[in-house]
């Protein structure tokens, strides 16, 4: 059992049904010992901590919308061009300000979008553009637009800023994970930093499309995302059943 699997265990042994001395037992291995004593001062306190609303925060951000998703920790690079967003991304990354990416979905900007800050400009030219990379530093919901804002070529507008990085607390999300990360993967949560896996990790790793992200952040409760994430981890079983018929086959031909 690896370091991830025995922090999930802990994890499942608070929130969940089955209790330390259960779980102990059926996983009677010295490395478990280990890896419990130093990840259970760390997630005791969470016991009380189930399933609290996200707190908000509302704030004026400069909008570049696209049709891309980006989850806390996430980072992509991207390719600018137009005008108003050179001004935009100059201005951010001058004065440190972050900016928002609304999602867009056909032509329509959509209620969910991901706040970021310019974490590298990798190249520019003399026309003034440049590739930068844009790093996830948090999700929102869109409350206005004005297009453009005052005084700029780019449109901006209220958000509200969402703080979902919950620890996972929905047992059968544990089990899935435990099991995944024991027998299939034990690669799977590698970003993972610190004692607690958290539910951003768990979307992160699932490697979710920008659609599915943006599904993802829309449902706003700890409660629905993790069950957007059991429902993505059973189709992750799935395709890996389905990898292990292939591969048999092609040993048997």
């Amino acid at each position: 059992m690896n370091r991830l699997s025995a922090v999930l265990l802990v994890q499942y042994c608070l929130f969940g049904e089955l209790s330390l001395l259960s779980a102990i037992a059926i996983r009677a291995k010295s490395v478990l010992l280990k890896h419990l004593q130093t990840s259970f001062v760390f997630t005791m306190s969470l016991r009380t901590t189930i399933y609290k609303e996200m707190s908000t925060t509302e704030k004026i951000l400069p909008y570049f919308p696209l049709n891309i998703s980006l989850l806390p920790g996430e980072d992509l690079p991207l390719r600018i061009f137009e005008p108003r967003y050179k001004q935009l991304i100059n201005e951010c990354e001058e004065k440190g300000l972050s900016f928002g990416i609304p999602y867009v979905k056909g032509s329509q900007m959509q209620s969910f979008g991901s706040e970021c800050m310019v974490k590298q400009v990798l190249a520019t030219n003399s026309k003034g553009e440049m590739v930068i990379v844009a790093e996830g530093i948090a999700v929102f919901e869109v409350l206005s637009f004005q297009n453009p804002m005052p005084e700029k070529l780019y449109g901006g507008g209220k958000i509200k800023l969402f703080e979902p990085d919950q620890e996972v607390k929905n047992p059968e999300l544990m089990r899935l994970l435990i099991h995944y990360t024991d027998y299939l993967d034990p690669e799977f949560l590698k970003t993972v930093n610190g004692n607690e896996i958290r539910v951003n990790d768990v979307a992160k790793a699932l490697n979710l499309s920008s659609e599915d992200k943006h599904q993802f952040i829309s449902l706003q409760f700890q409660q629905k995302q993790e069950s957007f994430l059991i429902g993505q981890m059973k189709y992750l079983y799935k395709l890996r059943e389905q990898e292990k018929l292939l591969k048999n086959d092609y040993f048997l031909n």
